[in-house]
């Protein structure tokens, strides 16, 4: 059975191969004999030849079509050049213009954070405010918290309508702070008043005037029956010193509680600072035994932290 060709050129080979096929297809060779060895080595060239030729005719006419196959590709090659030369300046407009908008949004963005940090600084000055009054006279709190009443309506009313309510909520929080700071300032300085209109504390290094030596004689015998029960001028009722030490051990023991609980807290950066702050004045305070001072600091800083 042959086998037609589609390829022209290969037609005399596929005629000798098929004649080889009815000749040596199957044959057995002895090639123990000379001359069956012979006989073997002849078919097999008369194969070689028939190969041989087959890749001299492949080679043959292949050689334009191949010739025409670098040509299509040089060729598409040349005009995708050219092409992309015309399409790369164009590309570059495009791609340029879109790192223009995306660098325009890059910035709009940059203005809104620090825009939005900018409020959020604000609103942290204003809860931290009473700070800058630990320790002021009355009438200075006093004209600071008009000035906070006066303006806290309409200067919430500029923030970002998203941070409004928080703003509100921050000057309520400064303002009643500052309305106590105000009530402990007027107690503290009548308080001092007091203390500066009471009779001076004689001291008792000093060596006793004669009058004196003679009144301690004269009382020597004991207690005349009008001064007898009565308490020193400028000694103040056990009772007072009592609730006072009672005062100062709770302070302390709330200061402490307070410190305790904060160190357990993990605090962004600006309200670490602001504990700090709180820290530094409670134990300038605390060195003059002030411990009212203390907690106006404390409470300050705390009120402004548990809204984080």
């Amino acid at each position: 059975m042959t086998t037609e060709t589609q390829i022209k050129e290969y037609s005399k080979t596929e005629a000798a191969l098929a004649e080889l096929k009815t000749q040596l297809d199957g044959v057995v060779f002895d090639c123990t004999t000379p001359a069956g060895l012979k006989e073997a080595k002849d078919s097999k060239m008369l194969l070689v030849r028939v190969r041989t030729g087959l890749e001299k005719i492949r080679v043959e006419i292949k050689g334009p079509a191949l010739e025409r196959c670098n040509l299509i590709d040089s060729e598409a090659r040349r005009i995708r050049g050219e092409v992309e030369a015309l399409e790369k300046p164009i590309l570059n407009q495009i791609q340029k213009e879109i790192e223009r908008k995306e660098k325009i949004k890059q910035e709009k963005e940059r203005k809104k954070r620090e825009e939005k940090e900018k409020w959020l600084r604000k609103l942290l000055n204003i809860k931290s405010r009473p700070l800058d009054f630990v320790g002021a006279a009355p009438d200075v709190i006093l004209d600071a918290l008009n000035k906070a009443r006066a303006v806290a309506e309409s200067a919430a009313g500029h923030f970002p309508e998203e941070l409004q309510e928080e703003a509100k909520e921050a000057f309520a929080g400064a303002i009643k702070q500052m309305e106590q700071m105000h009530i402990d300032a007027l107690n503290r300085a009548d308080l001092e008043k007091r203390a500066a209109a009471a009779p001076p504390i004689e001291n008792s290094d000093q060596p006793e005037s004669a009058d004196k030596v003679e009144a301690n004689d004269s009382t020597a015998a004991g207690p005349t029956p009008s001064s007898a029960g009565q308490i020193p001028v400028n000694a103040a009722p056990p009772e007072q010193v009592a609730r006072d030490a009672k005062t100062e051990a709770e302070t302390i023991t709330h200061v402490k509680d307070v410190e305790a609980g904060m160190a357990t807290r993990t605090l962004p950066p600006k309200w670490e600072n602001l504990w700090l702050c709180a820290k530094a004045v409670c134990d300038h305070y605390g060195k003059f035994k002030k411990p009212h001072k203390s907690i106006v600091a404390l409470q300050s800083a705390i009120e402004n932290i548990e809204s984080v």
